[in-house]
């Protein structure tokens, strides 16, 4: 076997297309990947570590999916109060009700419920 890079490795170890013969060859000649491949034959091996670990990990990933739930949430609700704060600037000018809703994309219904709201 020709001797490869560290990058070449990694991406060989990674890429799940070598054997464990094969991957142990490449094991030997990189001791970051050695230790990768000890590590994970341990892990493979204790019940215990590895329901621990995937409980991390579903951990995170709820975690994450809650924050961009609630991000996502949080834009809508800081474009709606940047429209909002338009058509408020809008109307305390005296701008027509018409190029207000052009503007904003709102009904003019719906900015006349803002304009009674604010007693303008």
């Amino acid at each position: 076997m020709r001797k490869i890079r560290a990058s070449e490795a990694w991406i060989a170890y990674f890429s799940g297309k070598y054997s464990k013969k094969e991957l142990e060859e490449i094991a030997m000649k990189t001791p970051a990947i050695k230790e990768a491949v000890e590590f994970e034959d341990t892990f493979l091996q204790d019940k215990i570590e590895r329901r621990a670990y995937e409980q991390r990990e579903k951990a995170i990933r709820d975690y994450y999916s809650y924050m961009n739930s609630y991000k996502e949430e949080g834009i809508e609700e800081g474009i709606k109060e940047g429209i909002e704060k338009v058509v408020i600037n809008g109307l305390k000018e005296g701008i027509n009700i018409n190029i207000i809703s052009q503007i904003t994309k709102l009904s003019i219904k719906d900015i006349e419920k803002i304009k009674v709201k604010l007693n303008l």
